[in-house]
């Protein structure tokens, strides 16, 4: 495994907790993905800690986009 290297995604729309879950459950389905973290002090935060040497932030992303939510990366 490569460094970990972790990400802070934000979902630009409207989400209920069930479904920022959703796109937690989409995220670790990604080859890559070591772990993810609901945000604590945001409702639209997802924390993504990955292998660089497997997956970057833009197919995390692009990941995400692909099942129709929009969101885009705010931190690292």
């Amino acid at each position: 495994m490569s460094k970990c290297c972790n990400v802070m995604v934000y979902i630009q729309q409207f989400v209920d907790r069930q479904q920022l879950a959703d796109a937690k459950q989409i995220v670790d389905t990604c080859k890559g993905i070591i772990n993810s973290m609901l945000g604590q002090t945001s409702a639209n935060l997802l924390l993504v800690d990955y292998d660089p040497g497997v997956v970057s932030g833009k197919e995390i992303i692009d990941t995400l986009r692909g099942h129709g939510i929009t969101a885009k990366l705010v931190g690292m």
